[in-house]
């Protein structure tokens, strides 16, 4: 008796939490972003134990496509500045002042108000954004094993 009597106190929990949590869902608009979580949880917990399928072909010629693109992207910048590493905020922040930019620092948030007339700003603010791109399908392929990623 005393194991009913807590398996069925295991059951109220979720259906309490259920009660309080639902009206906080839907006041901040994610009431149909937890039902598709939860209808999605066995999909993520297959993917946990077997891993997501992952074509390293596919990957690898994404991954190019991207690198290209950052090469692309930064040419403005490297042309402007040749020797200038643009992942160093010091050597960026002293070649942008050297052609008479006013500017307190490398941020995004200072680079972006200069964008639309520095077309080195915004080659180093789309290098920065493919970067994060970059980056993320790099963390999938150091993941990878047997054909597949697991986290």
């Amino acid at each position: 008796n005393a194991q009913y009597n807590y398996s069925g106190k295991d059951a109220q929990v979720p259906l309490a939490l259920y009660k309080i949590l639902r009206g906080q869902l839907r006041a901040a608009g994610c009431a149909i972003s937890a039902i598709l979580e939860c209808e999605a949880l066995p999909v993520f917990v297959e993917m946990s134990h077997r891993g997501m399928p992952v074509d390293d072909g596919e990957l690898a010629r994404v991954l190019g496509l991207y690198r290209a693109a950052q090469d692309r992207v930064l040419r403005p910048f490297t042309t402007a500045f040749p020797h200038v590493n643009p992942a160093s905020p010091d050597q960026v922040l002293d070649a942008l002042r050297s052609v008479g930019l006013k500017i307190d620092g490398t941020a995004d948030a200072d680079l972006a108000p200069l964008a639309e007339h520095a077309p080195a700003a915004r080659a180093l603010l789309d290098w920065r954004s493919l970067g994060t791109q970059v980056k993320y399908l790099e963390g999938i392929a150091a993941l990878k094993h047997g054909g597949a990623v697991r986290a």
